[in-house]
């Protein structure tokens, strides 16, 4: 009965606090980027500006990562709130300078320590007890689930994200561990907690789709399975990518130091962004609904581009040091080649073709483990 208890209290309040920590960090990214980048830089249309600044604020990130985060000995001396407050304010610093990365990367590995810190305080912050009972051990790994299903809820605003959180967290694992009593407690409380939680405080999610309808015809049932197909081509451009900008850092790894890296990575990107637009610059998430209303603006050869370019920069970004993950801004991909092809079939169903090339990626992703490898609980 005990232990019932502690999983019902215990993922209550991991689902909640992770619920705020995603609020506080998206509302807080979103606001740093419109006063900063958008009213102060003006970076639509300054772009030369622009690029500057995404090289002084590169480097003020690649610093903060080497000094707080990198450094062996400051990890040792790190507690697990101290940790949590690291991964968000390092991660925060990357997704603020620029990088084409979306937040996930940043708030999994946070919500899985909320999940251990409320774990350890249940079992009265005894931390050698919890490791060497294994009952106390299980509830800390039930809590982290609870703050990976909590974050997807939180990630779409809908229980179906908890759903597709809590399937990535099994996947692989038996069907008994898959139905088993007390992950599915874990799933519904957490599930339920975190969604009250954002509808509370009225936050919409990460995602906005404009409104979608589609006559379903033969027609828009071919273009969906396209949409699947060039997902997966998507993926293996990502992919290829990725390989050879790792082969360019793996020459230069011993002899650079971390300035010298921080410098290259940071003008690189930059000059991506003077390429190919401020659709390139940070996660994407938010440009999903400007992209799609301004397709016909963009043209068809300007919003392939956009996907292209994109591509490229999450590939670089990803590699050469920034923290973040791919799903968010490979989403904005999706949508930026769904909004070309609205322009020459009009009944497409927007978003079903969105997630559609997102299912081809991450289908196509199975070998690599580019876009999910930081799924993991």
């Amino acid at each position: 009965m005990k232990q019932k208890a502690q999983i019902l209290i215990g993922s209550a309040m991991t689902a909640l606090i992770v619920a705020l920590i995603y609020i506080v960090f998206e509302e807080s990214l979103n606001w740093a980027i419109d006063r900063v980048w958008i009213d102060l830089l003006s970076s639509q249309s300054n772009r030369l500006l622009s690029a500057v600044f995404t090289v002084a604020t590169g480097f003020g990130y690649f610093a903060s990562k080497h000094y707080l985060a990198d450094q062996p000995k400051a990890k040792n001396n790190q507690n697990m709130v101290h940790k949590l407050l690291i991964v968000l304010f390092v991660g925060f610093l990357s997704l603020f300078a620029g990088a084409a990365l979306g937040p996930e990367a940043i708030l999994i590995p946070a919500s899985l320590m909320v999940g251990q810190l409320i774990s350890g305080r249940l079992n009265n912050g005894n931390e050698t007890k919890r490791k060497a009972d294994n009952k106390n051990l299980a509830l800390s790994k039930l809590l982290s689930l609870a703050g990976f299903v909590a974050l997807f809820v939180a990630f779409f605003n809908s229980l179906l994200g908890g759903v597709l959180g809590y399937y990535l967290a099994n996947k692989g694992r038996k069907r008994s561990e898959l139905l088993a009593i007390n992950n599915l407690i874990v799933l519904g409380i957490s599930s339920v907690v975190s969604l009250i939680t954002l509808n509370q405080l009225s936050h919409r999610g990460s995602f906005i789709f404009p409104a979608s309808t589609a006559s379903w015809s033969i027609v828009s049932i071919v273009l969906l399975v396209a949409c699947f197909v060039i997902g997966v081509l998507y993926q293996k451009l990502l992919s290829w990518f990725t390989q050879r900008i790792q082969r360019w850092q793996q020459r230069t790894e011993q002899s650079w130091t971390w300035k010298k890296k921080a410098l290259a990575s940071s003008t690189v990107l930059a000059i991506l962004f003077l390429v190919g637009g401020y659709y390139i610059q940070f996660t994407g998430n938010h440009f999903i609904a400007e992209v799609i209303n301004d397709a016909e603006t963009i043209g068809i050869i300007g919003l392939l581009s956009i996907s292209i370019i994109k591509i490229i920069a999450i590939a670089w970004s990803n590699t050469t040091g920034y923290r973040g993950g791919q799903i968010f801004p490979m989403t904005f991909v999706a949508s930026a080649s769904v909004a070309a092809l609205s322009l020459i079939f009009a009944d497409i169903h927007i978003v079903a073709a969105v997630f559609l090339i997102l299912a081809g990626a991450i289908y196509g992703d199975k070998k690599n483990n580019i876009l999910m490898g930081h799924l993991s609980v």
